[in-house]
């Protein structure tokens, strides 16, 4: 079983990625102007599902939530995933990347918070807590569906052409 402070420090990542994905649809939003609403909509999610992860850290810190005793912490589970939304991001500044692959990107990022179930290990008697878990969870899911969607419209919409 890890520390809370070595859980504290873990959702401080988590924190970072939810930053880190608001931050790459912001500048895909201003890459992109034909799915801006879109790619602001995520970003403000995204915003959002860090906002709760704050709220985990306060409550790992007070002791209220925990990770299960099945887990340890291991932060390169995150770490990896933030080198590569930094990646994208820093390929977004500088225009290098179309549409058809900025979705690839974001969608491959989101399923991987999924794959990993970063937030289906946390453990709490609090049922507001738990919520809070499926809320992030769901989201994380609902984003990556979206923009499968998107990306799909988009390649048929340039294979029409």
């Amino acid at each position: 079983m890890s520390t809370r402070q070595e859980q504290a420090d873990y959702t401080r990542l988590m924190e970072r990625y939810e930053e880190a994905m608001s931050d790459l649809y912001k500048q895909y939003a201003a890459l992109f102007p034909r799915y801006k609403a879109a790619w602001q909509r995520l970003a403000s999610d995204e915003i959002q599902h860090a906002d709760w992860v704050r709220t985990l850290r306060s409550r790992i810190q007070d002791g209220s939530v925990r990770l299960s005793e099945e887990h340890s912490v291991e932060p390169e589970r995150i770490t990896g995933l933030l080198d590569r939304a930094a990646s994208a991001l820093a390929r977004a500044k500088q225009a290098e990347i179309i549409i058809v692959d900025a979705f690839g990107a974001a969608v491959q990022l989101e399923r991987e918070m999924i794959e990993k179930e970063w937030f289906g290990f946390f453990e709490s008697d609090s049922p507001e807590l738990k919520r809070v878990f499926q809320s992030l969870a769901s989201e994380t899911a609902k984003h990556a569906e979206a923009l499968q969607k998107l990306w799909d419209a988009e390649v048929n919409r340039r294979q029409e052409r």
